[in-house]
Formats: structure tokens, sequence, C-alpha cells
């Protein structure tokens, strides 16, 4: 990586002396947050938030909703609120600032949930594929007619699967703390470096 020249404004330093400084890691000097992809961003969450609250809602309000398919879409809608809740605050959080603000269990928590509802998306969305399979290969036969607390048992067994397949991430996610250059343009042009922890 090349060294960069910065007049330097750091504790032991002259004010205006010129330094050669090279960054530990690739960071942009002067970070500007993306107004586009947090306006994105807040438009998805927005839709997210409230186009799965309406489908639960629907499903859960009125009787003859309430068929198998149903409720692997209800299913898939909390997997969906999931990551819409707990990820995408923080994802528009990271659109704004380089640095983590959130803590340790948070980090941890954040990826967790991420995994268990991407995981039990997928688990969901191959238990229909299953189920409309059936559906179509059996109705010659036998009709193919699960049953709702079937399939709820079903969803439930699929949850555990996937909490047990991301809890390992509870234990390696860690937040790690690191000397940042905090870089400032004064008036004359110049950059000012502070070192935070």
């Amino acid at each position: 990586m090349p060294l960069r020249t910065f007049n330097a404004s750091l504790p032991g330093l002259p004010v205006n002396s010129s330094e050669a400084w090279a960054p530990p890691m690739d960071l942009d000097v002067f970070y500007r947050p993306d107004v586009v992809i947090i306006t994105l961003y807040v438009a998805v969450l927005t839709s997210s938030l409230s186009a799965n609250t309406l489908l639960i809602f629907i499903v859960i309000k009125f009787q003859y909703m309430r068929s198998v398919t149903n409720i692997f879409l209800v299913n898939l809608s909390v997997a969906d609120l999931l990551v819409t809740l707990f990820c995408m605050p923080v994802q528009i959080a990271k659109s704004v600032t380089l640095l983590w603000y959130f803590g340790e269990v948070m980090c941890k928590t954040v990826n967790f949930l991420q995994g268990v509802a991407v995981a039990s998306s997928v688990f969901t969305i191959t238990a229909m594929s299953v189920d409309r399979y059936l559906a179509i290969t059996q109705s010659l036969r036998q009709p193919w007619m699960p049953s709702r607390r079937g399939a709820c048992s079903l969803l439930a067994c699929l949850w555990l699967i996937s909490l047990a397949i991301f809890a390992p991430l509870l234990a390696v996610a860690a937040v790690e703390r690191e000397m940042v250059p905090m870089l400032a343009r004064t008036k004359n042009g110049s950059v000012s470096i502070k070192i935070e922890d």
C-alpha cells in the first residue's frame, strides 16, 4: 500500500509537520454515506414490514384462509419479518457509518437471526415444493391432503433445525476493537489525523 502524506495533528508532533503515514487498513478517507442505498433500504424495510404484517393478520383473522399453503406463507412472512426488524436497521446504520456501535450482543444476535431466517425460508420453500409435488403426483391415486397440524409440526422442526445449524455463530461472532484514524479536513485544506480506539 503506498504511503500517503498528510499534515498530521498528533500528540507529540508539530501541528503542520508533513509525515508519511500508511493507514493500518484500506479505509475510504472521507467516507460519505450512499443516500440512494439508504433510501432503497428504507423503502424495502417499510414495504416488507407492512406486507408481511398484513399477510399474517389476514391468515390469522379469517378461518377460511388457514390452508396448509397459507400456513407455509405465514412462516415465510415470519422469517422475512425477522430480517426486516433485526437485520435491515443494522444494514442501514452500516451504510451511514463504517464503525460498529451496537456492541457484542447485537453482533451475535444479528448474524445468528439472519442465518436462521434465511435457512428457515429455504426449508419452508422446499417443504412447499414437496407438498405441491405430492399433491400433483398423488392426485390420481390417493389424494395428498396434509393436515394443518402436520404442517405446523413440520415447520416447528424446520425452525429447530435452522436454530441448531446457526448456533455456532453465537460462539464465533465477536466484535474486535481496532485503532481507527479519524481524519478531518481543516479550513486551509490540510488533513488532521486523530487516532481513536
